[in-house]
C-alpha cells in the first residue's frame, strides 16, 4: 500500500524518525569515547610521576599538553639553599671559621693597693703577736743515724707565742719501726754498732723550745734503741741534749717558724715591700713582695692572701736571691676554724727550705711537714712558757750534754762531769 506523504502513515514515520536521530547521535558519541579509551597507550593511563623520578625522553614531535588557562603558575623564587647532597657520596664536615668560636671570658683581676694590703697583714698579725696558745699534731719523717735512716713519725705539741716570747713542748706518740742497716765500710758517719753487731740509734721522744729576753734554746730527750740484724728493736736507755743561744738568736727558730707560718701568720714581718697585689675572681689576693726569710737571707715572696679568713696567708713561696728560680721555702694550708677572735686553718704542709712536693734531693736537709691544728685557740699560756724556760735553762737530767753557742768557740760539756 502506498502512503501519501501527507497521509497518516507518513506522519507516523516522521514522528519515529524524530525520536531515533538524537539516540543514534548519543550512541555514536559513546562509541567514539570507548574507542578512544581502548586505543590509548598504557603509559598515558598511569598517574603523573613524582618530580624525583627520572622522566622518559619525549620525541620532538610529541605534542606537549597545554596549561589550563585557569591554573595559576607558581612564581619562581631565588634558591638560596645549599646544593643538594649527592647520593652515596660522603659529604665533608664543614668546620666553623675560627673567628666564629667565642673566646672564653677571662676571670676579672682587680688591682689592690700594695700598701693597704701590707697594712692589713700587719693589723691581723698584731692579734697573734699579742699572745695566743695553740695545739696540734705533726706528721713528718725523722732522720736517724746522721741522715742515713728515715722513719715516719707522729708527734703532738703545744705552742705558746707572743711578739717577744715563745715556748713549746713536742712529744713522740707514734713512729715507724727502724730497720737494721748493714755497716758501711770506711764510712765517715752513720749509726754506731755494739760488739754483737746490733745497730744503735736514738729516737727523738720529747723536745722543748724556749725564746726569751735572757736566752733561747732547745732541750731534746732521746730514747736509745738497739736494732739487731733480725730487726728486733729494744730500748736500752735515755739521752739528753741542750742547745743554748742568745736572746732572739735564729738558731732555734725552725720549730717556731714551722707552726707560726703554717698558721698563715707572721708574714708581715718578712715582707718589706709589696710590689704588686691583684685580687682574683675567687677573692684571693696574689701578692709579690721583697723581703727575707731570716737574717742575711734576702729574696722574693709570693703569697696568696685570703681576706675572708682574716687576711690569712693561704699559700706562700720564697725565692732566695742566690737562686731566684728555685723554691727555697713553701707553705700551704687548708680549711678555716674560728675560735673566739682567732681564725686558723685546719691543716697545713710546710717545708722551710724547699717545695712542699715530695722530692728525692738528698742535699736538702728539710722535708715537708704536715700539720693538723686543734680547733680551740687560747690566750697566752704563762704556765707552759714557764715550764719551757725551766726545762731548757735549768733542767739537768742525767747523761745530759750541753752545747753552749753563746761562747766562741762553742762550749760542749756534761754537767755530771763538771760536778765531779
Amino acid at each position: 500500500m502506498t502512503t501519501h506523504p501527507d497521509g497518516g502513515h507518513g506522519k507516523t514515520l516522521r514522528r519515529h524518525s524524530t525520536i531515533l536521530i538524537p539516540v543514534t547521535i548519543a550512541m555514536a558519541v559513546v562509541m567514539a569515547m570507548l574507542t578512544a579509551t581502548a586505543c590509548q597507550s598504557p603509559d598515558e593511563s598511569q598517574p603523573a610521576q613524582k618530580p624525583d623520578t627520572p622522566q622518559a625522553v619525549k620525541t620532538p614531535d610529541e605534542p606537549q599538553p597545554a596549561a589550563k588557562p585557569d591554573s595559576p603558575q607558581p612564581v619562581e623564587k631565588p634558591d638560596n639553599s645549599p646544593p643538594a647532597r649527592e647520593l652515596g657520596k660522603r659529604q665533608p664536615i664543614e668546620e666553623p671559621e675560627p673567628e666564629s668560636i667565642p673566646e672564653p671570658e677571662q676571670a676579672p683581676v682587680v688591682e689592690r693597693d700594695p700598701d693597704e694590703v701590707l697594712e692589713k697583714l700587719k693589723e691581723h698579725d698584731a692579734l697573734y703577736e699579742a699572745g695566743f696558745t695553740v695545739t696540734g699534731t705533726t706528721h713528718a719523717d725523722d732522720w736517724l743515724a746522721l741522715g742515713l735512716l728515715k722513719i715516719a713519725t707522729t708527734k703532738t705539741w703545744r705552742f705558746v707565742y707572743d711578739a717577744d716570747r715563745c715556748g713549746y713542748v713536742m712529744e713522740l706518740t707514734d713512729h715507724e719501726k727502724p730497720v737494721y742497716m748493714e755497716r758501711i765500710a770506711n764510712a765517715k758517719w752513720g749509726p754506731s754498732y755494739d760488739k754483737d753487731g746490733s745497730m744503735l740509734v736514738s729516737l727523738r721522744a720529747k723536745q722543748w723550745g724556749y725564746w726569751g729576753d735572757d736566752a733561747s734554746g732547745n732541750q731534746y730527750e732521746d730514747t736509745l734503741v738497739k736494732v739487731t740484724p733480725a730487726n728486733e728493736v729494744t730500748e736500752y736507755g735515755k739521752g739528753y741534749n741542750t742547745m743554748l743561744y742568745g736572746p732572739g738568736d735564729v738558731g732555734p727558730n725552725l720549730p717556731k717558724y714551722t707552726i707560726l707560718w703554717s698558721l698563715g701568720r707572721g708574714y708581715s714581718k718578712l715582707v718589706n715591700q709589696i710590689i704588686s697585689a691583684q685580687e682574683r675572681a675567687d677573692g684571693l689576693i696574689m701578692v709579690t713582695g721583697v723581703g727575707n726569710k731570716g737574717e742575711d737571707w734576702p729574696g722574693r715572696w709570693e703569697l696568696e692572701v685570703d681576706p675572708s679568713a682574716d687576711w690569712m696567708v693561704r699559700h706562700a713561696r720564697f725565692y732566695s736571691n742566690r737562686a731566684p728560680e728555685k723554691i727555697d721555702g713553701e707553705m700551704k694550708n687548708d680549711g678555716t676554724t674560728r675560735s673566739a677572735e682567732y681564725c686558723i686553718p685546719e691543716t697545713a704542709t710546710f717545708n722551710f727550705s724547699g717545695p712542699i712536693e715530695e722530692n728525692n734531693d738528698k742535699s736538702d736537709p728539710f722535708k715537708p711537714v704536715r700539720l693538723t691544728f686543734d680547733p680551740r685557740v687560747k690566750l697566752f699560756d704563762e704556765t707552759l712558757y714557764a715550764d719551757a724556760q725551766q726545762t731548757v735553762m735549768r733542767s739537768r737530767p742525767p747523761n745530759l750534754t750541753i752545747f753552749d753557742y753563746r761562747t766562741t768557740p762553742t762550749r760542749i760539756y756534761q754537767p755530771d762531769d763538771v760536778a765531779k
